[in-house]
């Protein structure tokens, strides 16, 4: 039989379904188009096309890696953020659209305050994706990330390079390694950090509790731990200019009572994702 570009779509699509993967024919098109290093236009206006062996066996690797519970976007490379592709590997979590929603929070936060803008410091950056997308959509800004990882610090660094974006990365626990040269610079802390409880754990997709990094993932205290850390580390700087989290579900409240206790002139407000869930914890100084 001669495998097609559409026959081996169809079958693909088919195959996903009988073992549950999620959105089965865009998946086995990304796939495809991933092989055929091709974008997805490619597939339906050459959708009689014949592989060769190595397409193939190629695209069947990849198929097996899916459901064995490999994620779409650690097969691929990339995964798409803020308009942005960045390159993403087992050392970093896959960047997520709730993310987008604390990224989009703060860029528009920066981009009508009218004062001069704060250094950025992105605590936990992994991918990158909250800096490079700051430092991509506000003209002129000063974007600093750390991360405990060096790996995740190079892939950090290759999307900055990417996109063309100046980023200084430093390694290291949170916001220590800003704290002696910037603690008299007005700042503006983000992070994204890690939130699910460890008795959690049985609970996840196995895409994510067997494939992505569990140091991005868990933190001790309900998942609360890391708010708590960046939030006493926070201290250090004198001109401290706000502070922005993405937090778990059901946590927004206790991670504004913590901010409110370490900063009580300050205005700490929480906003929704798109699934109207509590995502974002919001301090500043001025609104």
């Amino acid at each position: 039989m001669t495998w097609t570009v559409l026959s081996l779509i169809q079958w693909a699509e088919q195959y996903f379904s009988r073992h549950a993967i999620e959105s089965p024919r865009f998946t086995a098109e990304r796939l495809l188009a991933f092989v055929l290093k091709q974008n997805r236009l490619f597939l339906y206006l050459h959708h009689d096309a014949p592989l060769t062996a190595e397409e193939l066996a190629a695209f069947k690797a990849c198929l097996h890696r899916r459901i064995q519970g490999e994620p779409t976007q650690y097969i691929l490379g990339t995964a798409g953020f803020m308009g942005l592709d960045f390159q993403v590997t087992p050392d970093v979590l896959i960047p997520r659209p709730e993310t987008e929603t604390l990224a989009r929070t703060v860029i528009d936060w920066l981009n009508r305050t009218g004062a001069p803008p704060p250094m950025i410091l992105d605590a936990g950056t992994g991918s990158g994706c909250i800096a490079v997308a700051i430092a991509k959509y506000v003209p002129g800004i000063h974007v600093f990330a750390s991360d405990f990882s060096a790996e995740a610090l190079t892939v950090a660094q290759k999307n900055a390079d990417t996109h063309q974006v100046a980023i200084s990365f430093q390694q290291g626990n949170w916001l220590e390694p800003f704290i002696a040269s910037l603690q008299e610079e007005s700042v503006f802390i983000v992070s994204n950090p890690p939130y699910i409880a460890e008795s959690e754990k049985a609970q996840l997709q196995t895409e994510v509790k067997d494939f992505e990094p569990h140091a991005a993932l868990f933190a001790n205290n309900n998942g609360l731990a890391a708010y708590q850390e960046i939030i006493a580390q926070s201290r250090s700087f004198n001109q401290l200019a706000g502070m922005a989290f993405e937090v778990g579900l059901g946590q927004a409240a206790q991670v504004q009572t913590y901010l409110h206790a370490t900063y009580p002139s300050a205005k700490v407000q929480i906003s929704s994702d798109l699934n109207s869930i509590e995502r974002i914890v919001f301090m500043s100084y001025n609104s």
